[in-house]
C-alpha cells in the first residue's frame, strides 16, 4: 500500500477523472467533462512543478512533452466542453 501512495500525483489526476466520469454518467455531462478537463490540466501543472522522483508515473516522456500533452488534452477537453451548445 505504501508504494501506491507514493504515486499520489497520478492518484489525484485519476481520481478526478473517475469523479468526472461518474458525474457525466448521472446526466450532468458539462460538469463531469469540466472535472475531467481540470484533472488532466492539473496533471500537466503537477508534472511541470514536481521533480521527476516525486512525479513518478506522471512522467513517462521528457518533461516538456509530458506537460504539453497534458495541457493540450486538458485544455482541449475544457474548450470542447464549453463550446458545445447546451441542449434545449
Amino acid at each position: 500500500m505504501h508504494k501506491v501512495l507514493d504515486e499520489w500525483p497520478l492518484l489525484i489526476v485519476l481520481g478526478g477523472v473517475v469523479v468526472g466520469l461518474g458525474i457525466t454518467m448521472t446526466g450532468h455531462w458539462r460538469i463531469g467533462s469540466t472535472a475531467i478537463g481540470l484533472s488532466v490540466t492539473l496533471g500537466g501543472v503537477l508534472r511541470l512543478i514536481l521533480p521527476r522522483p516525486v512525479a513518478k508515473l506522471l512522467g513517462v516522456r521528457s518533461r516538456l512533452t509530458d506537460v504539453l500533452c497534458y495541457l493540450v488534452a486538458g485544455l482541449g477537453i475544457l474548450a470542447l466542453t464549453w463550446v458545445v451548445p447546451p441542449q434545449r
